[in-house]
């Protein structure tokens, strides 16, 4: 295939050709279109002539759309965080042991990965609107459930409730993203999310902390939940839906309402886009013509698409990802539940406010990171394509991993043997910003290569993965009293080290392979898809 005919590939990323040297992922990301010395960056996917199409927005729209979107995440994974900061006070406040407080995160962690299965079918299907809405308001109600708890069953209750909010989110937040960016924005997209989450998780807990510290436990919980509540309203009357149906499709669909034929859409119902399919609708003018409709409704079967994760989960791209990803955040709970049990005893003796400002070495840690593998990943993948005739292929994102995958590892070892010998506190921080910094860049390269791999089934994939993901952190946190028993903490944090090196070794088959695997794949992936 020439390079001029490799440009026009469609939106799913493979060529007309399907052949071995296009397969889904592949895509010719320079075009020399008007001199042979001339390169110029192809837009993947390519976006339509309407207006309305969230590929088609203005820089400036996408940005308040996604800023929204990763507000809210923040603000969720504020309160998903800073509950294992109050765990020495609500010890007393609720009579309840440190084993109880683990088991209701990993009840969390449990409800988050059964939550993913259930409902992000109805986001592929009905939108992404209506499924944000519902969770941030469910995770509000719950916010202030636990902010008057007063049993351990509440302790449990409102610990899963936020548990489905939470999974929701962070799943279809990937669907976003893949319907408003295009391949060389994506990781620095996910960087911008990452960014929020890691906000969520690192800073939002010293302020929470420092709180907790002079008001109590429970007034923090309490500002978290209005904040919560004005955030959810200002979503709810905002934020745009991401989902496209192009105009011949969504002509299709009330064609097939009436009895016409069956209308087959895949992720981002966006198998027209590039087409020339009608002509252009009136301009639209912002804020007029926001997207806030409540329900986008296409063709998909629920049932099927609950059970289509199954058939997807084993793909080598989705497999890595989930072990990569699922157990390197696994490790990351484990180190911040073992922060919440070592540092407010002797010889740290910490307060909440204490425990919070901990957070700060963390954050640090991930907004460098976060900034490794997405912007400077997104620059390398341009300069690689170049290098490449052109062609993009969603492995050169893995090419960067070694740096935090032994970063990542050194810092879990630090942390473990000085916390493990009540060394000065800020050799554990550096450990933890470590930690952080192998994570944040982890994350958002593994997760954007498995979008640009198989972009028409990011739904599918991100359950896949978020299931794993939550089954393995739940798994860790449930083994953590045992664990802590039966061992020092040098020793665990000296296995978790080796742990995760070994772990993120599974990236070196898809950086070889990963392309010969997208090819022998590639059947399913488009019968999935549809």
């Amino acid at each position: 295939m020439s390079q001029s005919s490799a440009s026009t590939a469609v939106e799913d990323g493979h060529s007309h050709d399907d052949g071995p040297e296009y397969p889904p992922g592949t895509v010719m990301l320079h075009s020399k279109l008007k001199t042979e010395k001339e390169n110029k960056l192809t837009l993947v996917p390519t976006p339509t002539d309407d207006p309305r199409d969230p590929l088609a927005w203005p820089m400036w729209r996408k940005c308040l759309n996604f800023g929204l979107l990763s507000a809210t995440t923040m603000a969720l994974f504020t309160g998903l965080s800073i509950q294992h900061i109050f765990w020495a006070p609500m010890r007393k406040d609720l009579n309840v042991t440190y084993d109880d407080l683990t088991r209701a995160r990993a009840a969390q962690l449990g409800s988050e990965a059964i939550a993913c299965v259930i409902f992000i079918p109805f986001a592929k299907k009905y939108g992404r609107r209506p499924v944000y809405i519902a969770s941030t308001f469910t995770f509000t109600w719950a916010s202030w459930w636990s902010a008057y708890m007063k049993t351990v069953p509440e302790l449990f209750l409102s610990n899963i409730f936020k548990g489905i909010a939470a999974a929701v989110n962070e799943t279809a937040v990937q669907m976003s993203v893949r319907d408003m960016f295009f391949v060389n924005q994506r990781g620095s997209a996910n960087a911008v999310y990452l960014a929020a989450l890691k906000f969520g998780t690192s800073l939002s807990p010293i302020a929470a902390g420092a709180q907790a510290a002079k008001t109590g436990w429970r007034s923090s919980y309490v500002t978290l939940s209005a904040v919560m509540t004005v955030v959810t309203l200002l979503f709810a009357a905002t934020f745009e839906e991401t989902k496209f149906i192009p105009r011949a499709q969504g002509n299709a669909a009330e064609k097939s309402r009436r009895g016409g034929a069956r209308l087959q859409t895949g992720d981002g119902v966006d198998s027209t886009r590039g087409e020339t399919v009608a002509p252009p609708p009136e301009r639209v003018r912002w804020p007029r013509d926001m997207s806030l409709q409540f329900l986008t409704t296409t063709d998909e079967s629920i049932w099927r698409t609950m059970w289509n994760p199954i058939h997807v989960w084993w793909m080598p791209h989705i497999l890595a990802a989930s072990f990569i990803y699922g157990s390197s955040l696994a490790l990351i709970i484990i180190l911040s539940s073992m922060k919440s049990i070592i540092f407010p005893a002797p010889p740290y003796s910490f307060n909440p406010g204490q425990l919070g400002l901990l957070q700060l070495a963390p954050f640090v840690g991930s907004c460098l990171g976060i900034f490794y593998g997405g912007y400077l990943v997104d620059r390398l993948i341009v300069w690689l394509a170049r290098r490449n005739q052109g062609l993009y292929e969603p492995e050169m994102r893995l090419y960067m991993m070694p740096l935090p995958a032994m970063v990542m590892a050194g810092g879990l070892a630090m942390f473990g043997i000085t916390a493990g010998r009540g060394m000065h506190w800020i050799y554990p921080c550096i450990g933890s910003a470590m930690t952080s910094f192998g994570f944040g860049a982890l994350g958002d390269m593994v997760l954007t290569c498995v979008i640009d791999a198989y972009p028409n089934m990011v739904s599918l994939a991100f359950v896949a993965i978020a299931f794993f993901r939550n089954t393995l952190s739940m798994i860790g946190t449930f083994g953590l009293g045992p664990w802590r028993g039966s061992m020092s903490v040098e020793s665990m944090f000296i296995i978790v080290a080796v742990a995760s090196l070994v772990i993120n070794l599974f990236a070196l088959p898809l950086v070889i392979w990963g392309k010969k695997a997208r090819t022998v794949t590639a059947a399913r992936y488009r019968r999935l898809a549809t």
